[in-house]
């Protein structure tokens, strides 16, 4: 792996999720190329893509949902050549209860702007009780 390689597409994308973490939605965005769509997995195994456009609803919409308490935290980025995986901790209250889950986001840059981004909840139980999701799918053995 090249260290200089890594080391910067880390630095790039640890600032762009600070950035979203922080709420300035704006910086965030001017960080991403324009095709870019978020796929995101949640306690369902349907998925939700947003695209670039609609990010930054999307985004203010999980806030207005929990109430104005939604907070995000970048805890690492790991880097390589090709790919990027960052871990962000996110925290809301709701029904006046703390809740917390992480997710793992697999990222790729493409002329120096975020291209693809797939977010997974590393715990399903967790993010489900967070949102107040009933229904948590159990896999089934094939």
């Amino acid at each position: 792996m090249d260290e200089g390689v890594a080391a910067s597409g880390g630095d790039r994308t640890h600032d762009l999720f600070d950035a979203l973490a922080a709420g300035d939605l704006d910086r965030f965005l001017r960080g991403c190329a324009e095709e870019l769509v978020l796929t995101v997995s949640g306690s369902d195994p349907m998925t939700t893509l947003v695209p670039k456009s609609e990010i930054a609803s999307w985004y203010r919409s999980m806030s207005q949902l929990a109430g104005s308490s939604f907070r995000s935290e970048v805890c690492f980025v790991l880097a390589d050549e090709r790919t990027t995986v960052v871990l962000l901790r996110h925290s809301l209250t709701r029904g006046h209860v703390d809740y917390r889950y992480e997710t793992v986001n697999r990222v790729t840059f493409r002329d120096d702007r975020l291209a693809s981004w797939f977010s997974h909840p590393v715990r399903r139980h967790d993010y489900a009780r967070a949102w107040g999701i009933d229904k948590v799918p159990v896999p089934q053995p094939a």
